[in-house]
């Protein structure tokens, strides 16, 4: 699994950084 996660941060980090970026946008947004 750390492999798999790993690879997929170096194949696109922004696929792997939106999840955690988009909730954070919308509670700023909300606040």
């Amino acid at each position: 699994m750390e492999t798999t996660a790993v690879m997929s941060l170096e194949a696109s980090p922004v696929a792997v950084m939106q999840p955690a970026i988009i909730p954070a946008i919308e509670q700023a947004t909300a606040t």
